[in-house]
């Protein structure tokens, strides 16, 4: 049901154009929406649904907070985790185009004194363009690093830097893979202070949020008390429970908190590419082209069209071409997408982790129909192009660097090639996608207008498999098999003398047989310590409690 408040919101502010979008009864889509909440037992959601000059829907389902039966309005604001990287992009290249910096200039000719580790520095420095397309090859977040329990105040990003030095090291030459990383745009958030010489929130709300008329939003270290906030949630067996507002050390990459009202308004910025309901601009138009597609890969360099842009990625969905990005924090799920070929936009926030895409599809669907692509025409492949890239490829731009041994043993794709069409299987030889040529090594779904994947060479010749944002080369994979093996194997052997070792100890105990101790223990003891070693190492690298930031 709409609320008053709503409704009244609505009635004051939007003005409804002639398209089919807003001469749509939403009513039927609410109730659709509401049913979907229950099945996935999510509390509420914020909903925004805008074109380019009206707001078509902007306000709540469900319930804010479930223990004062306090339902969902337009002004309830939600915690929207890594939508935070679009406004933190938008205001660095607002800021660098008003002091005419470049989005390729090196950061350390911001500030001189970072000493970030790069082993290419003197070829491949680190620029301002790569930090926000996530190809510096920053390391995510470290688990000691993720959550602030010590300040009570916003700490400064260049605090935060520190804090997450660990991560913040160039793993590959940057400007190749795209690795997502939140300590890196906290860096960008330093290198606005550095430029703006006042914090990264304030620049923001003044020069970005105030503008667009989101002056209930905000980049929040703290829960603001004078804020009306929706409550997160986590479900645990049949009962939620809420989750506190813990500070996490993210800032520019994770901090924003905004309503359905002033989302909306966002996006039909995004759409008309102008300050909404007025001629004026906040950005030169043309730095549109670049927030939204990728230009520091390797595969954007060979003319690959789509991915991670500035703070932006593309996503095809109902025979359409979208831009935005999505955001997780503790107890929120979040995402907004827009398409200027569409004229439609939408954003959508859920006081709880899991379950958004099924409330997104519900309303692309209702309003743009089910996807009806079905492409007919398909580019052969050169026989040069199967020869060279058949075979196996291990993924090389692990998002989280601790873990990866073990990704590196149980992933990996092969491809094939059928007639004009590629075959992608998994590890275990499974076809998991088929896909068609469009021409220059790329290739799409049957049913998507956008390539996701491309064959390509690095400078070396090597053969690299670009699957979505994923980086991966070719590689041997009997080797590989062979090299998995030889680890199980080797701790399979170490858990069997833990166990003989053990059932000696037993025995020890319970017999009056004599044994030598010493042989025993000098066998057994280093199996228990290399399994020690192995939870240990785990336990370490997966703590039970750590932020979700998508």
């Amino acid at each position: 049901m709409i609320k008053i408040k709503t409704l009244v919101f609505l009635s004051l502010t939007i003005f409804i154009s002639n398209n089919f979008q807003a001469q749509k009864p939403i009513d039927s889509l609410l109730v659709k929406l509401d049913s979907i909440l229950e099945v996935k037992n999510i509390p509420g959601a914020m909903i925004s649904i805008v074109n380019s000059d009206s707001i078509i829907f902007a306000g709540g389902i469900g319930y804010a907070n479930l223990e004062k039966k306090e339902a969902v309005t337009s002004d309830h604001l939600f915690r929207l985790g890594s939508i935070s990287k679009s406004f933190t992009a938008i205001g660095l290249v607002k800021l660098l185009a008003e002091k005419q910096l470049s989005l390729s200039s090196p950061i350390a000719e911001i500030d001189p004194t970072l000493d970030l580790k790069n082993s290419w520095k003197a070829t491949a420095p680190i620029t301002i363009e790569q930090i926000l397309e996530h190809t510096a090859g920053f390391d995510d977040m470290h688990n000691h690093a993720s959550y602030n329990t010590t300040d009570t105040e916003t700490p400064s990003c260049l605090a935060m830097v520190k804090v997450h030095k660990k991560s913040l090291y160039a793993r590959w030459q940057p400007g190749t893979r795209m690795a997502y990383s939140n300590p890196g745009y906290v860096l960008a958030g330093h290198l606005m202070e550095q430029i703006s010489q006042q914090p990264y929130y304030q620049y923001l709300k003044d020069n970005l949020l105030i503008p667009l008329g989101m002056s209930e939003s905000g980049f929040f270290f703290k829960q603001p008390s004078d804020r009306l906030m929706a409550e997160g949630y986590v479900r645990e067996g049949n009962q939620f429970s809420t989750t506190d507002f813990k500070s996490v050390n993210g800032g520019p990459a994770s901090d924003l908190c905004s309503n359905a009202k002033e989302m909306s308004l966002f996006l039909m910025f995004l759409l008309s590419k102008k300050i909404p309901q007025t001629p004026a601009s906040l950005i030169d138009e043309k730095w549109f082209d670049r927030i939204e597609n990728p230009a520091t890969t390797l595969a954007a360099k060979n003319g690959f069209i789509g991915g991670y842009g500035l703070g932006n990625m593309t996503v095809w969905a109902n025979n359409y071409l979208f831009h935005g990005h999505d955001g997780g924090i503790d107890g929120f799920s979040s995402m907004y997408l827009y398409s200027r070929e569409a004229n439609f936009g939408l954003a959508i926030s859920i006081n709880k982790q899991g379950g958004l895409w099924t409330l997104i599809d519900e309303i692309l669907n209702f309003y743009l129909g089910p996807n009806q692509i079905q492409n007919t025409k398909y580019q052969p492949i050169p026989e040069k192009t199967r020869n060279k890239f058949s075979g196996f490829y291990n993924f090389k731009s692990p998002r989280n660097q601790t873990m990866y041994f073990i990704q590196k043993m149980m992933t990996g794709h092969s491809i094939t090639f059928e007639d004009n069409y590629l075959l992608v299987k998994d590890f275990g030889d499974v076809v998991r996608d088929t896909l068609y040529h469009k021409g220059n090594n790329q290739f799409y779904r049957k049913t998507e207008g956008l390539p996701f994947v491309m064959l390509l060479e690095d400078e070396n010749k090597k053969a690299i498999l670009w699957l979505g944002n994923d980086y991966a080369e070719k590689e041997n994979k009997t080797i590989r098999v062979l090299k998995n093996y030889v680890l199980l194997g080797s701790v399979m052997m170490s858990v069997l003398g833990f166990f003989v070792g053990f059932g000696w100890w037993i025995k020890r105990f319970f017999t009056k047989e004599k044994v030598s101790t010493n042989s025993r223990l000098i066998l057994w003891l280093p199996s228990f310590f290399f399994i020690l070693m192995i939870i240990s190492f785990v336990a370490t690298a997966y703590p039970s409690v750590q932020p979700h930031l998508a």
